[in-house]
């Protein structure tokens, strides 16, 4: 498979067909789905889908190009570990990625090999991948993670959105940036409505690798933030379903919450209840019940005598009552949770709730 990157040619891009796209008449379109598409010709269509959230702090380690199929890796990184029978190493699931992948097709290899070295620079633990042959590319969709992909339009036998048609047929949520010196209006409005992340048009000078980079950037930190919330997701459902406790997650807007398998151990069964804190309020002892609806009240307001403690986007409580179970006793509890904040607005309560043994308090 062939696969080349800056500095394997090496020479003087100025006088190569890739090597100067001065002369294109757009400036940076650089926009997406969601973006703004008005201005004029050659203006700027707006940020990413999800927004620009910055770039991240990143740290500046060697970074990895491969070449001709082959890894260049410093050797503080080159360290064995099982394979899934392709050639790339086999992660952990969900696991976060010690360095971005990004695959760079086009068919103007000059101009492959000056963003890779732009890219390289400009961005921070990236391993750059490129390839001028769409279907060879495709090839590394299928065997390998890949992070972000930056394609250029016009190619022969496969044009960037045949080609991103090809991508989403296996992977939906791989970041994708159209970024062309041959598009136009028409380009970009069909490009946007095929579903591209960043729509870039090539231009003279190094600025538009800096945008090309905090694009990539972008896109690949919203990825693995999305990889790590799924991970969050999978090791809450796995504690829930082996905890003995009742654990819940409730959204503060809405009320509904979702018990788990804990929530047998009092007799009811768990899931979504769409009137979670109803539901259980309805449990409390009637001499508890005014206390925790007063307590829950002022944390849906956010007001910080809802909470033991508020640190940042996060307020800590613990509550104790006393709850009847599904066979009509009442037996003494202890919640203990915590809110999320977003924008000083609470907007999710994640907690558990354990029977207390008050007689084990009172023999001590």
């Amino acid at each position: 498979m062939t696969a080349t990157t800056g500095g394997e040619r090496g020479g003087n891009h100025g006088g190569e067909r890739g090597g100067n796209h001065g002369g294109e008449r757009g400036g940076d379109y650089g926009g997406e789905r969601d973006g703004n598409h008005g201005g004029e010709r050659g203006g700027d269509y707006g940020g990413e889908r999800d927004g620009d959230h910055g770039r991240r702090a990143r740290r500046r380690p060697a970074v990895r190009q491969e070449v001709g199929g082959n890894s260049h890796v410093p050797k503080r990184h080159n360290r064995s570990s099982p394979t899934n029978g392709h050639e790339h190493p086999m992660e952990p699931l969900l696991s976060e990625p010690e360095e971005a992948s990004v695959l760079h097709v086009d068919d103007e290899e000059s101009f492959l090999d000056l963003t890779a070295t732009f890219l390289q620079r400009e961005t921070g633990d990236v391993t750059v991948i490129t390839e001028s042959d769409p279907y060879l590319a495709l090839e590394h969709v299928r065997e390998r993670r890949i992070d972000c992909i930056v394609c250029d339009y016009e190619m022969p036998r496969m044009d960037g959105l045949e080609f991103l048609e090809e991508v989403r047929a296996r992977d939906e949520e791989i970041p994708f940036v159209l970024f062309t010196g041959k598009g136009s209006e028409d380009v970009a409005s069909r490009a946007i409505d095929a579903g591209v992340d960043a729509y870039l048009r090539k231009a003279a000078g190094e600025g538009q690798f800096a945008v090309l980079a905090n694009r990539v950037e972008t896109l690949v930190d919203q990825r693995w933030e999305r990889r790590r919330a799924r991970k969050l997701e999978q090791t809450y459902e796995l504690i829930a379903r082996t905890a003995t406790d009742a654990f819940w997650v409730r959204d503060m807007r809405t009320g509904e919450t979702h018990y788990s398998e804990g929530i047998r151990e009092f007799g009811y069964e768990p899931g979504i209840r769409e009137d979670g804190f109803e539901w259980w309020a309805e449990r409390v002892h009637p001499e508890d019940r005014e206390d925790s609806r007063d307590l829950n009240a002022l944390q849906r307001e956010g007001a910080p005598e809802g909470f033991d403690e508020v640190s940042g986007e996060f307020g800590e409580f613990t509550h104790r009552y006393r709850w009847r179970r599904a066979d009509g006793t009442y037996v003494p509890c202890t919640s203990r949770g915590i809110v999320r904040f977003e924008d000083d607005e609470p907007v999710e309560m994640v907690g558990s709730m354990t029977e207390r043994d008050d007689s084990v308090a009172e023999a001590g």
